[in-house]
């Protein structure tokens, strides 16, 4: 496994390692004490401290003949939290969401049991099977959801549960930090040799290298790391992390986006034994370049003929043939006639479907719109991104979990003019506010861009006529003209609810001071 350590916010260390690790057994020792715990120092005020969990990770490789092998993985779940107040018990109804339900794929072993103490003995309600409930939520996707009996403040509540499946995925995230304080949290996963990840660290304070994982959880270190091999099948690696006496996730003061301080370690895939050797991916802005636009063809999508495009391209660039009408034409086309209607991998685009059907993924229709804009003759790109909603990029390695969004980039001499068709209240030449979160990357040309909060031009306007003066009374009239991005903002949150409008203008009239009387007011454009 190659890591790439992050102490906020630069990366230090790069290294090579793998490891051997095991789930703790909790006995009842550990419930007595915790049971008769009332107030943690870690946090005096807490609704409920989550006493240990691990994760582990196994992902297997099974070989079926020469050249013929396949691979499974299995997730195991292990949590034990302390509810201290009414406002957690919810903490105990879990829902576990896996991809699909059959004998390759599923979510089995599902444990669970609640602790009380009553007149000095500990009291265990198991979790019944009956409890347990399994449905269908989504096409292929399912849902497992089970609530733990008898919760309480001041109980104790432990469940475990595995998943399997035959889907090996190319990135694992370890969340480290989560609304509750956590006193001990772990994580590991073993994988075959022919895998190479590289593990992306987002902890405050430097880890610690430890030889098993009872030294780890003993030791005075908050930030543990262990490494081997096993030959279990083949030659195996697995690592383990564990994480000491972590805060609770809270909104701070100029916080702008809780993503980019909470703990956690990303894993992704980065290499893979071929039949033609080694091949690494998508450890480098570089490579994620070749492979999304090469090898995945999304160069062809982009600049390919296109011929199913000729008529609407070509009526749409015949008034204005200068860059900026056809640019401004093709995007006005694409955001008033293409809808969302479902969330896709960018892999799985196709421009044709989402051109005959006029929806498609953000992704797709954003696709689409590069793809039109190339056929015009404009030097349009897929530009990659992560929103607000996730950690920023770096400019150093590409996390492929945190892009969660595709614009268009105009490339114009030295410039970009940026472009999101996607939503019909966006504005030419602007992405949405959410889209401003550092460092992005322009498919095709290979190059970094900064997309930051400070490019965002938004100006309001606001007039006032005071007339009918008296001595005791005067009137007057406020008209307020918002800027380009609150406008789109109103509109965007109108639309889904047409009563959010008159709530925001009861909103202006509750501000008023209380000797004001509201004549009218009114909505215009």
């Amino acid at each position: 496994m190659r890591e790439i350590y992050r102490l906020l916010p630069t990366i230090v260390a790069i290294l090579f390692i793998g490891a051997s690790a095991c789930a703790k057994d909790i006995d009842k020792g550990f419930i007595r004490k915790h049971l008769e715990t009332s107030v943690y120092a870690i946090d005096s005020e807490a609704s409920a401290i989550i006493l240990y969990e691990h994760t582990s990770i196994q992902v297997t490789l099974e070989e079926h003949g020469y050249r013929n092998y396949s691979y499974s993985e299995r997730k195991v779940v292990h949590k034990v939290i302390k509810i201290l107040k009414n406002d957690a018990v919810d903490i105990a109804n879990v829902k576990i969401f896996f991809p699909e339900n059959d004998y390759l794929n599923y979510v089995d072993g599902i444990k669970g049991v609640t602790y009380t103490l009553e007149n000095g003995n500990i009291v265990e309600s198991p979790l019944d099977n009956k409890d347990i409930y399994r449905k269908n939520v989504a096409g292929k996707n399912y849902e497992a959801t089970f609530s733990l009996p008898s919760v309480k403040p001041g109980c104790v509540i432990e469940y475990s549960y595995e998943e399997v499946t035959k889907n090996i995925s190319s990135m694992y995230t370890w969340h480290i930090q989560d609304q509750y304080p956590k006193l001990i949290s772990e994580y590991e996963i073993e994988y075959p040799e022919r895998y190479e990840f590289t593990a992306i660290s987002h902890v405050a304070i430097p880890v610690k290298e430890y030889q098993d994982i009872e030294d780890a959880e003993l030791s005075p270190d908050g930030y543990c790391h262990g490494k081997g091999q096993t030959y279990t099948n083949g030659k195996q690696y697995t690592a383990f992390w564990v994480r000491k006496n972590i805060d609770g996730l809270k909104m701070e003061p100029y916080v702008r986006n809780l993503n980019s301080i909470k703990e956690r370690l990303e894993l992704q895939m980065t290499g893979k034994m071929t039949t033609g050797g080694f091949t690494h991916f998508d450890n480098s802005w570089a490579k994620l370049n070749e492979e999304l636009w090469s090898k995945s063809k999304l160069d062809k999508q982009v600049n390919g003929s296109n011929n199913f495009m000729n008529n609407v391209v070509d009526s749409l660039v015949r008034i204005d043939t200068s860059w900026i009408g056809k640019t401004t034409a093709i995007y006005k086309y694409v955001r008033a006639n293409f809808s969302v209607s479902e969330k896709s991998k960018l892999r799985d685009v196709q421009v044709k479907y989402v051109f005959d059907h006029k929806e498609g993924s953000i992704f797709g229709i954003n696709l689409l719109l590069a793809a039109m804009l190339q056929h015009a003759g404009i030097n349009a790109y897929p530009m990659l991104l992560a929103t607000t909603a996730e950690i920023p990029e770096s400019p150093a390695f590409p996390v492929l979990d945190r892009i969660d969004y595709l614009a268009v980039a105009v490339k114009k001499d030295s410039s970009y003019l940026y472009l999101d068709a996607s939503d019909k209240n966006n504005i030419f030449g602007s992405l949405h506010p959410g889209c401003y979160n550092g460092y992005a990357w322009v498919l095709g040309i290979g190059e970094g861009v900064y997309l930051q909060p400070d490019m965002i031009s938004n100006k309001d306007i606001c007039a006032v006529k005071i007339y009918d003066i008296t001595d005791s009374t005067a009137a007057f009239e406020v008209t307020e003209k918002f800027g380009l991005q609150k406008s789109s903002s109103l509109r965007r949150s109108w639309v889904k609810d047409n009563s959010e409008s008159q709530k925001f203008m009861d909103q202006l009239e509750r501000s008023l001071p209380g000797n004001v009387t509201l004549i009218n007011s009114e909505v215009y454009n």
